[in-house]
């Protein structure tokens, strides 16, 4: 068993009989903000309005990355039968629904729910309380 607190940035990975409130942890290499050598401003002139020729290639490097992250996450999953996955945002259902196309996941029990930032001993609470039900 484990749950599995994520958002876009990171993932902690919680034992519901752990007793230490340090849960591991793994980070993305998503970046917001970033500014990449060679590249210039977002936008150029045209007119009276502003184009981009960058767009394209940030969300392709965003979308790398963020499948990169996942499937570490997938990677570090495949020991569990069962799993608990909650965090803000989309990606708790991105993860999940990457879960459910790979064959390795197909008898595993696997469940989301939405959830806000939490400490530690929230994080701890909420997964040992999601286990013992």
């Amino acid at each position: 068993q484990i749950g599995l607190w994520l958002d876009q940035a990171e993932a902690h990975f919680i034992h519901p009989t752990l007793t230490t409130n340090e849960p591991e942890t793994t980070t993305s290499e998503l970046e917001s903000q970033v500014r990449h050598k060679g590249e210039s401003g977002d936008g150029i002139r045209l007119g009276g309005f502003r184009s981009t020729n960058n767009e394209n290639h940030k969300q392709h490097r965003e979308q790398d990355a963020l499948h990169k992250y996942y499937k570490e996450l997938q990677h570090k999953l495949l020991e569990y039968d069962e799993i608990y996955i909650f965090g803000p945002g989309p990606a708790r259902s991105e993860l999940y629904n990457l879960m459910k196309e790979d064959a390795h996941f197909s008898s595993k029990n696997i469940h989301t729910e939405s959830a806000d930032q939490m400490s530690e001993n929230q994080l701890q609470a909420k997964v040992k309380a999601y286990f013992t039900k």
